[in-house]
């Protein structure tokens, strides 16, 4: 998934036509990536996430259609991959980095930061960063965005967990990368991740 049209490389494309048609592929790969582990998912369950995975590659191209410049995300924003240092701000781990919507990295900061401080701090966090691109909307407009890039998350989430899977199991069957080194337990952690976001995903 680095190249899509133009080349993105080292990061991921998520792009979000790249996104409306990975919801459509997670319909058959997602169930398939869990098959015989203890996260499987059951019959009405897959039946669900087909409904839901339409839905939301229709919420892709309804974004996608505000025309919206993309930019770099980091892929995994928190605090633990943050440092403040004398010189400025140093940010860690930019192994699952993608071009995307920009308001994804918003958004999955958001999520994680949801439990450690307070509402009315988040919105002010969310308002702060959507002023920075009070030049491409009217503020309305950028919420409204915001909003349709928090239904997308799980789905942006759910593409990465299914790369990351990908990858693991090819290794694991002899192929693949030999940068990593996963292992059984490394296999059945990811995938119960994985089996978590798909869930969420069922609307």
């Amino acid at each position: 998934p680095y190249l899509q049209g133009f080349d993105t490389y080292p990061f991921y494309d998520l792009r979000l036509s790249v996104l409306q048609r990975a919801a459509s592929e997670l319909v058959h790969n997602g169930p398939a990536l869990l098959e015989k582990s203890p996260y499987e998912l059951q019959e009405k369950e897959k039946e669900e996430l087909q409904e839901s995975l339409g839905y939301l590659a229709g919420k892709c191209q309804e974004l996608n259609d505000l025309k919206f410049p993309f930019s770099i995300d980091h892929g995994d924003l928190r605090p633990g991959n943050i440092r403040i240092t004398e010189r400025g701000y140093i940010f860690y781990d930019w192994a699952w980095s993608t071009v995307t919507h920009p308001f994804f990295s918003l958004a999955g900061f958001l999520h994680i930061m949801r439990r450690a401080i307070k509402e009315h701090e988040l919105i002010v966090l969310r308002d702060e960063y959507l002023y920075q691109w009070q030049e491409l909307g009217s503020a309305g407009d950028l919420k409204n965005m915001f909003g349709l890039v928090e239904k997308l998350q799980d789905l942006y989430n759910a593409v990465l967990d299914s790369i990351w899977l990908e990858n693991i199991m090819e290794v694991l069957d002899g192929q693949g990368a030999d940068r990593i080194f996963p292992d059984a337990w490394a296999l059945e952690r990811r995938q119960y991740y994985f089996a978590k976001v798909l869930r969420r995903l069922i609307l």
